[in-house]
C-alpha cells in the first residue's frame, strides 16, 4: 500500500504528538526545533489537503469566463455615474489639501510575476517613498 504526502504528514504528527508530554516544551528542547515545527505543524495537514483539492478543481469553461468577464464590465458600466463624481470629489479634495500631484503611481507584482503600474490617490505628502528610509 503506497502512503499519500497528505498520509505521511497524517502519520508523522500524530507520532510525534503521541511521543510529546508537552508539545511546547518537546519543541523547544530539541536540538533540530525547526525541523521538528516543520513536521510537527498542526497547520501543515490542512494547507496540503486544501492545495490537494485545488490541484482537482478543473479551469472554468470558456463561457464561463466569458460571461463573468460580460457582466463584470456591465456593472462598472452601471456603476460609473455613480462613483466617478465621488472620485471627482477626492481629486478635488486632495489637491486642496496639499500641493504635489493628486495621484501615486507604484510598481506592483500581480499573477505570474506580472509587472504593472498602480495608480492611487495620493493620501501621504509628496515624497513619502523617499523619506521611507529616515522613518
Amino acid at each position: 500500500m503506497t502512503l499519500t504526502h497528505v498520509d505521511r504528514l497524517r502519520r508523522v504528527t500524530s507520532v510525534e504528538r503521541l511521543r510529546t508530554t508537552s508539545y511546547g516544551e518537546r519543541l523547544s528542547r530539541s536540538a533540530g526545533a525547526d525541523r521538528m515545527r516543520r513536521v510537527a505543524d498542526p497547520n501543515r495537514l490542512r494547507r496540503a489537503a486544501y492545495a490537494e483539492r485545488m490541484r482537482r478543481i478543473p479551469a472554468p469553461s470558456r463561457g464561463y469566463a466569458t460571461f463573468k468577464r460580460g457582466f463584470d464590465i456591465g456593472v462598472c458600466l452601471l456603476a460609473a455615474p455613480l462613483v466617478v463624481p465621488l472620485l471627482l470629489l477626492c481629486a478635488v479634495a486632495v489637491r486642496l489639501d496639499s500641493p504635489g500631484p493628486v495621484f501615486f503611481a507604484q510598481r506592483r507584482t500581480g499573477r505570474h510575476n506580472h509587472r504593472f503600474r498602480m495608480w492611487k490617490f495620493r493620501t501621504m505628502c509628496k515624497d513619502a517613498e523617499a523619506m521611507k528610509a529616515d522613518l
